[in-house]
C-alpha cells in the first residue's frame, strides 16, 4: 500500500488552540458512538431474554430447536438492534473518509496469515483466561451451537451475515466518526469494542486483536472490502472447516492406542476425519507461526497518519471513554462477561 497523506482540515494542534468547545465536541462524539453500541447490544439482548422467556411459558420445546438457537441471534442483532443503533450513528456526522488504496493479492495474503497468528495468539490467551476463572467453562457457548446446526446456516450467518454487519458497526460507522480525533484511538477502540461486544472471556482478546487489524487495514485502504474479506475468512475456517473436521472426529478415542491395544481396525471414515484433522491442525499451528514471523518482519511498515483534530495527550483515555454513551456501553458488557460465568 503506498503512503497517501491524510487530508487534513486542520492542523494537528486544533485543539489547543480552539480549547473547550472542541473537546466537548470530541467528548459528545464518542459518547454518542458508545450509545449507539450500547443501543445495538442492549436491544438484542433484551429482545432475546424476552422470547425466551415468553416460549418457556408457551412453546419450550422450540427453545432446543437449531433454528431457534440462530434465530434469537440474528433477528434481534441484525434485523431489529443493528437498523436502530444505525439511527443513533448517524447523530454523529462522519468526517472524510480514509484515503482509499488498493491492496495486492500478496498483501492481502500476508494480512491473512497475521491474521491468522493473531486469532490463535488471542484464542490462547481466552482459553487461560477462561480456565483461571473459578466455575467458569472452556467454551463460549458458541461452540455447541456450532457444532449442532446445519454447515449452510454456520456459512449463512458466520461466514456471510455477520462479518458484513459486524465490520460495517466496528469499522465503517464508528471509524469513520472517531478517525478524526486520532488512528491509533480508533484502532484501539474499534478492537475493544469487538472484542467487549462478544460478551465472553473465550472470545474477548482474538476479537480484540482482529479488530484492531481489521481497523488498521480499512483506515490504510478506505476499503470495506479488504477487512470484511478477511472477517470472513477467518469465521470460515472457525465456524465451518474446524466443526466439520471435528464432527469427522468425534467417535474416536482421545487415546488412539486403544485402537492397537484391542486390535481394532479405523474405519476409512475415521482413517480420513483423523488425517483431515492433523493435516488441518498442522496447516492451522504453522500458519500462526508464520504470521507472527511475518509480524515482526513487517513491524516497521505499520504506521499512522495525522489527525486533523488530535486530542491533547493525557485526555485521550477520559475523552473517549470516560462519557456517559462509553460507560454505558462497557456497563453493559460487564454484566455480559458476568453472565457468561454463571
Amino acid at each position: 500500500m503506498m503512503y497517501t497523506q491524510f487530508p487534513c482540515d486542520g492542523s494537528p494542534a486544533t485543539f489547543e488552540r480552539t480549547g473547550g468547545p472542541s473537546l466537548f465536541r470530541a467528548r459528545r462524539t464518542f459518547s454518542t458512538v458508545g450509545l449507539a453500541c450500547f443501543f445495538i447490544l442492549m436491544i438484542s439482548t433484551l429482545i432475546q431474554l424476552a422470547a425466551s422467556l415468553l416460549l418457556q411459558r408457551l412453546a419450550p420445546q422450540v427453545l432446543s430447536s437449531p433454528w431457534y438457537v440462530w434465530a434469537q441471534i440474528v433477528i434481534p442483532i441484525y434485523c431489529i438492534a443493528f437498523p436502530l443503533g444505525l439511527l443513533v450513528f448517524r447523530l454523529v456526522p462522519k468526517a472524510s473518509p480514509p484515503p482509499m488504496q488498493k491492496m495486492r493479492p500478496g498483501q492481502l495474503l500476508i494480512c491473512f496469515i497475521i491474521c491468522l497468528f493473531l486469532m490463535y495468539a488471542g484464542n490462547i490467551v481466552g482459553l487461560f483466561v477462561t480456565w483461571l476463572l473459578p466455575g467458569s467453562a472452556a467454551s463460549s457457548g458458541l461452540d455447541s451451537l456450532v457444532m449442532g446446526s446445519s454447515v449452510w446456516i454456520r456459512a449463512a450467518v458466520m461466514v456471510l451475515l455477520a462479518p458484513i454487519i459486524e465490520e460495517c458497526i466496528f469499522r465503517k460507522l464508528l471509524i469513520d466518526r472517531i478517525r478524526r480525533y486520532g488512528e491509533g484511538i480508533s484502532i484501539l477502540l474499534s478492537g475493544a469494542m469487538f472484542g467487549l461486544f462478544h460478551g465472553n472471556f473465550s472470545q474477548c482478546f482474538y476479537a480484540f486483536a482482529l479488530g484492531c487489524m481489521f481497523a488498521y487495514i480499512y483506515l490504510r485502504t478506505g476499503r470495506m472490502r479488504y477487512p470484511v474479506f478477511l472477517h470472513m475468512a477467518i469465521n470460515f475456517m472457525g465456524g465451518v472447516i474446524a466443526p466439520f473436521l471435528l464432527e469427522l472426529t468425534m467417535d474416536l478415542p482421545a487415546d488412539l492406542s486403544l485402537y492397537f491395544v484391542q486390535q481394532e481396525a479405523m474405519s476409512p471414515e475415521e482413517i480420513s476425519g483423523f488425517l483431515l484433522m492433523g493435516l488441518y491442525s498442522t496447516f492451522v499451528f504453522s500458519t500462526a507461526i508464520a504470521g507472527l514471523v511475518l509480524l515482526i518482519v513487517h513491524r516497521k511498515k505499520f504506521f499512522l497518519l495525522p489527525a486533523p483534530e488530535r486530542l491533547p495527550k493525557g485526555k485521550g483515555f477520559s475523552i473517549s471513554v470516560l462519557n456517559v454513551g462509553m460507560l454505558l456501553f462497557l456497563l453493559s458488557t460487564v454484566l455480559l462477561f458476568v453472565f457468561s460465568l454463571l
